[in-house]
């Protein structure tokens, strides 16, 4: 029977932001349909204007999501509750990624502010390429398998052979790095705090099994 050590490994990387990823949500409700189409059109231009006038391209505004559906609230006719029909509402989720650079953050609010929309906002402080954080903590999750595997054969007194199997467990991920959550009101003051937004982290693990020889 062919004898083998199967050790896991642990990979941890750490990695300064370099990048701030805004999303906005943008409501709109009518009683009638064009208006709420044309109310939501209204505030993306607002939107849109506010990015180019910090110096980003249209096209850098990107659209995440967009739920049209109708708007009914509970009455109450004295003898029970019914649906009433108010309206239609429009939700809308926009998405762009800029540069690490509080100053362009702070101008980009507050364009939005001087353009009167109001949107609730959230800025995530990330990376522009995760994947390569990810691939540097497989490394060293292979490596860290490789070094417990040595220390666990000296202190055995055999040998370790050559590689038999390498398995990549299920990741953990990359763990939320900082994270901002407002209503646009609020915003401006909110830039005048201090912010030292933490690494952000992912971990790796790995199942190696090597020979005895």
């Amino acid at each position: 029977m062919e004898k083998f050590l199967t050790v896991e490994g642990l990979g941890k990387v750490n990695q300064a932001p370099d990048c701030i990823q805004m999303e906005f949500h943008l409501l709109t409700t009518h009683e009638k349909y064009d208006k709420a189409v044309a109310h939501s059109r209204e505030e993306y231009s607002r939107l849109e204007k506010a990015m180019t006038g910090a110096g980003l391209a249209p096209e850098e505004l990107k659209t995440s999501n967009l739920q049209v559906e109708t708007w009914y609230e509970q009455e109450n006719d004295g003898r029970m509750y019914r649906q009433v029909f108010k309206g239609y509402r429009i939700s809308s989720r926009l998405f762009v990624e800029i540069p690490l650079d509080l100053i362009l953050l702070a101008k980009i609010i507050e364009n939005i502010t001087r353009e009167g929309s109001s949107p609730e906002f959230s800025l995530v402080f990330a990376l522009k390429n995760p994947e390569l954080l990810l691939e540097e903590a497989l490394k060293n999750a292979v490596l860290d398998a490789k070094k417990k595997a040595q220390i666990l054969t000296e202190t055995a007194g055999v040998s370790l052979g050559e590689i038999l199997s390498m398995t990549s467990l299920p990741q953990e991920g990359i763990f939320p790095p900082s994270r901002v959550e407002m209503p646009m009101l609020q915003a401006k003051a909110s830039l005048d705090m201090a912010m030292n937004p933490r690494d952000v982290e992912t971990t790796a693990r790995v199942n190696i099994s090597f020979a005895l020889t």
